[in-house]
């Protein structure tokens, strides 16, 4: 029966290569929320905790990376960032409204979206930090970084999901949104000078590489 082993073999591959391809699968989509969390969240207080889920009614977006709750309470996408929408003299960033439209369209058609709270909680504007999902459950940081209007960000020890930045390496491979535009320009650490402001939530072009 030795002749069987070939073919063993060849089956045997072949399952390891599924595997493998479910396995990358998984890693390339972020969690949903189950049904059950969801039907499960608490309504928005205003007094969120830490690792909660909460329903929203009632939402403004802002831009690509904010919303307004009704009443002063402001929700920052804590796990991304968004080109900035101008202000005053200072004219929008490249895909700013690109961002804000998409971040718009993806919770639009839901009655109710759902918000979990981030363990940092809130940043200097007293913006809650959050990962939003939109009525159906799907990640809303999710649907901003597989266009190319998003860069992901860490905000703690516990850092971004692995899903986000396998979503944002594909984005970039394909020049997707702010990847194909100079702001988003790759450059080597030891180039970057006291001139160069390629980083943190205002990326601009390098002066001088």
């Amino acid at each position: 029966m030795s002749w069987i082993k070939p073919g063993f073999k060849v089956i045997r591959y072949i399952g390891c290569i599924t595997l493998c391809l479910q396995a990358s699968l998984a890693s390339a989509n972020c969690p949903l929320l189950s049904d059950k969390t969801m039907v499960a969240a608490l309504s928005w207080n205003g007094i969120p905790k830490v690792g909660q889920v909460y329903k929203i009614n009632n939402w403004h977006v802002q831009d690509g990376d904010s919303i307004r709750l009704q009443g002063s309470d402001r929700l920052r996408i804590g796990l991304i960032n968004t080109p900035e929408i101008g202000h005053s003299s200072r004219p929008d960033q490249a895909f700013a409204k690109q961002a804000k439209q998409h971040l718009n369209k993806l919770l639009k058609d839901y009655p109710s979206v759902y918000v979990k709270l981030l363990p940092q909680k809130q940043d200097r504007y007293g913006r809650w930090l959050s990962q939003i999902y939109d009525g159906a459950g799907l990640s809303a940081e999710q649907g901003l970084v597989e266009q190319g209007l998003a860069y992901v960000i860490s905000m703690n020890a516990q850092g971004a999901p692995e899903c986000l930045w396998h979503q944002e390496s594909i984005a970039r491979n394909d020049g997707q949104g702010l990847w194909g535009h100079p702001s988003s320009k790759v450059v080597n650490a030891n180039y970057i000078d006291k001139n160069c402001c390629c980083f943190y939530s205002n990326p601009r072009y390098c002066q001088g590489l």
